[in-house]
């Protein structure tokens, strides 16, 4: 349908009024392809709207609370706590771990991996603290597994390599008590 319009006279023109009329008058020739479109418009934009509140309803009331899960302690299988680091103490791993973990955790755990990164404000938990005797009394295995798996802020490195997942681990082994 055609929103009526006025002339340079102030007068609405007769085939405007026309198409004006709604339902009631018979379409013009020529103008079903317009009235088509404007259907398909509004059950495009129907459609869009009903999706998009179908997210948000599933991301607000999904099956994950990962605040919530964020909160509790952190605890590795045993399993995992086991695990012996499979990459050397040397001085090249060191430095590669240090690299990956300027590259992907200083945002949040800070230069230093004192979890005081400039994105550390906004998470909830708080990043942790890599120099403190929690991080430093836990497995290697522990800190590798939480490193894979991620948990609430703290995303799943699962897609790094292994032995830089590791030697992430032997860089934090460094910072005992910085």
């Amino acid at each position: 349908m055609s929103m009526p319009f006025i002339n340079d006279d102030g007068v609405i023109p007769a085939e405007a009024q026309a198409r004006s009329q709604g339902p009631l008058s018979e379409p013009e020739p020529g103008h079903e392809k317009e009235d088509s479109m404007v259907i398909s418009l509004a059950a495009r934009i129907g459609g869009l709207v009903l999706g998009a509140a179908l997210l948000l309803f599933l991301g607000l009331s999904g099956p994950t609370p990962r605040i919530a899960d964020a909160q509790a302690p952190w605890v590795a299988p045993a399993a995992e706590k086991a695990k012996k680091n499979p990459v050397p103490s040397d001085k090249k791993t060191t430095d590669q771990g240090e690299k990956v973990a300027k590259i992907n955790c200083a945002s949040c755990h800070g230069a230093k991996g004192k979890g005081d990164g400039a994105a550390a404000v906004a998470l909830n938990p708080k990043p942790a603290d890599w120099t403190s005797a929690r991080v430093q009394d836990e497995s290697d295995g522990e800190i590798f597994w939480k490193i894979t798996t991620g948990r609430g802020p703290m995303p799943s490195w699962r897609h790094l390599p292994e032995s830089d997942r590791w030697a992430v681990v032997r860089y934090i082994r460094t910072l005992a008590a910085k």
